[in-house]
């Protein structure tokens, strides 16, 4: 009894965290592109290497959405290092340990071919996604675009009057600045997952941040380390065998070695995250995962 009321609390808590987390971009004015939004975006990608034809077409699909809100808490993107605990609670962990169970088979083998821990796999796809529960509902090219509609002038303007001090408008402009610019960067990524994948970049949700599928991947790491684990040519990130495989790759390009040093280890998922409470929450699952082995040992 004592379990199930455990259980139950860590579910609730875990949900209301991630209402809070999201509620910014849940509950964000969702305007219809105006003709001068599609010529503006359209005008960002003319250099880009893209037909002027299929750029219009891509942003004259009615799907796509200025989301003003999600914009702000892209740019200002404030941590609550406090929501990472649940992740360490037993009933989190307990369900790290069924993935591990269930995908063994497949986890041995990566972890051979690629030299990452499976528990740190099991980890990742733990706190990015609690396996795929939470993965967003935000249409991720919604998410890119509304960051390059942001930086507007007008529509910059209109934010910066919800600040007080001038430290902080100027704060935000420099980092609205560099979002935007990051935020073309994955436009073209997605553009070239359409392009090479035929991925249905419009239908494609994810987090405010643009990332998708089980381990929360951008449009340009899907490009760059992505893979698929029987030979298919698209990985898909909501299998969790080509998740498995894709998170490896990642991982072992990044720098991370079976065995090697924690510290150089540590900036693997560094890369994956640049959050030291993120970093330290996904070795402290990983080590408690190992610790459950050894006990079973």
């Amino acid at each position: 009894m004592k379990n199930k009321i455990r259980i139950t609390f860590f579910c609730i808590f875990f949900l209301l965290s991630h209402v809070v987390v999201g509620s910014v971009a849940s509950k964000s004015t969702n305007e219809k592109l105006s003709e001068q939004d599609r010529v503006f975006l359209v005008s960002l990608f003319r250099a880009s290497g893209f037909d002027e034809a299929y750029l219009k077409s891509v942003f004259k699909d009615e799907r796509i959405r200025f989301m003003p809100d999600l914009v702000k808490q892209n740019v200002i993107n404030i941590e609550k290092p406090f929501s990472y605990k649940q992740f360490l609670e037993p009933a989190a962990i307990s369900r790290a340990k069924n993935f591990l169970r269930t995908w063994r088979t497949r986890l041995k083998i990566a972890e051979q071919k690629y030299g990452v821990d499976k528990e740190i796999i099991a980890a990742i796809c733990l706190v990015e996604s609690r396996f795929g529960r939470y993965k967003g509902t935000d249409p991720v090219i919604s998410v890119f675009s509304s960051m390059l509609l942001g930086d507007q002038e007008k529509r910059k303007e209109k934010i910066l009057t919800t600040f007080k001090t001038e430290k902080e408008k100027e704060n935000y402009s420099k980092r609205l600045k560099k979002k935007s610019g990051w935020a073309k960067a994955e436009l073209l990524a997605l553009f070239e997952m359409e392009k090479k994948f035929k991925v249905n970049i419009y239908e494609l949700n994810g987090s405010y941040a643009g990332a998708f599928g089980i381990p929360q991947f951008l449009p340009s790491s899907y490009l760059h380390w992505a893979r698929a684990a029987d030979n298919g040519s698209r990985p898909n990130l909501d299998y969790e065998p080509d998740v498995i495989v894709s998170v490896s790759n990642y991982l072992k390009a990044h720098g991370w070695k079976k065995g090697q040093a924690k510290e150089k280890n540590r900036k693997a998922v560094w890369a994956y995250n640049h959050s030291k409470v993120y970093v330290e929450t996904i070795l402290e699952v990983a080590d408690k995962l190992k610790e459950n082995m050894k006990q079973k040992e």
